[in-house]
């Protein structure tokens, strides 16, 4: 939240303000020095679960640094953006070198605004908290961005963290 609103000079025109600052980052930063860290950093081992059937040999860890964000299986960084859904992070497990999230699929309710444009352009949407029943075991490296979900008036909104390089 604080990032967007360094983005923002004066106090009219706000969201094409916000528009323009997102593309002038993603002109300066181009996708290919956006790449994950080789070798991301686990910490904070526990044997809590959930561990889906077949990968019990698997460590489990609480969290996990790479180059560009920190995931943790706690709110509030234990959201994420795989593909064209909102994932909330439940365990993080490795074996072998390779790291794997356990996911729980978040529902998607609605766009927080429409005009001047859908609030889904710029990554906005609304979500139910309450997440689908069933895990989804997900790589590292599908993770677009990481996303932040909040409370705003009655509903929860998920805010990207980092920029969806497909979609801008």
């Amino acid at each position: 939240m604080m990032s967007l609103k360094k983005m923002i000079r004066k106090p009219n025109q706000v969201l094409p303000q916000i528009i323009r600052r997102t593309s002038e980052v993603i002109n300066l930063t181009p996708p290919s020095s956006m790449s994950k860290s080789e070798s991301p950093e686990i910490s904070k081992l526990h044997t809590s679960g959930p561990v889906p059937e077949g990968l019990d040999e698997w460590v489990q860890y609480k969290k996990v640094h790479c180059k560009r964000f920190l995931l943790k299986t706690i709110s509030p960084d234990n959201f994420v953006v795989i593909g064209e859904s909102i994932y909330k992070v439940n365990n993080i497990l490795m074996h072998e070198g390779q790291i794997r999230l356990v996911c729980s699929k978040v529902t998607k309710v609605g766009t927080l605004f429409s005009y001047p444009v859908s609030s889904e352009f710029v990554g906005l949407i609304t979500v139910d908290t309450e997440v689908e029943n069933g895990f989804e075991v997900k790589r590292l490296d599908d993770v677009k961005s990481k996303c932040v979900v909040l409370p705003y008036q009655n509903l929860w909104v998920a805010i990207p963290m980092l920029p969806h390089w497909d979609a801008l």
